[in-house]
């Protein structure tokens, strides 16, 4: 008896597996974040270019897109990394077609630059965290939600497409 009472005891005493949750909006902002400040983690993405994004933030961010906003949270995150931090983690680089685009002196090729960017790291994400089909159709349908939004604020004068919300919907901007 004593070792059933034991046994249960324990049992009760051992966490329980929570139950899965199915992503929510805040995932989506954490997603996307992650998504480009592992990129350029992963990348080693050259700070000067990088930090060109943060220097006029309303040239390539859309002023309340939560998706810009997330994108431009995982810049800061990687700009804020201490150098040591990032150690032997650091890749070679961007691709060199992303890194010309992001130094282009012309704002509409830095605009696909980070779209290109933002694409390229989302795609790795959503390999990396293996949601499952259903999970993965809500985070998308996330993303399409905040997509709108973000684009419902867009001034006409930021021009045709925003990169975050473009590269973050693997999507080509509308001519």
């Amino acid at each position: 008896m004593k070792t059933l009472i034991a046994t249960l005891a324990l049992l009760l005493a051992v966490p329980q597996a929570e139950e899965k949750k199915a992503p929510t909006r805040e995932d989506m902002r954490r997603f996307l974040m992650f998504a480009v400040f592992e990129g350029l983690w992963e990348d080693g993405a050259d700070l000067a270019v990088i930090k060109e994004l943060r220097k006029k933030p309303f040239e390539y961010f859309i002023p309340k897109c939560y998706l810009c906003d997330a994108v431009r949270q995982g810049i800061d995150v990687y700009l804020a990394a201490p150098v040591a931090a990032l150690g032997d983690a650091k890749g070679a680089g961007l691709p060199k077609p992303i890194a010309d685009a992001l130094k282009n002196p012309d704002r509409t090729p830095r605009l696909d630059g980070l779209r290109r960017l933002t694409e390229r790291y989302v795609l790795r994400r959503f390999d990396r965290v293996k949601m499952s089909d259903e999970d993965r159709a809500t985070m998308e349908s996330f993303l399409q939600e905040a997509r709108k939004q973000g684009m419902s604020v867009k001034e006409d004068s930021f021009g045709a497409f925003c990169p975050s919300c473009e590269g973050a919907l693997r999507s080509k901007p509308k001519k």
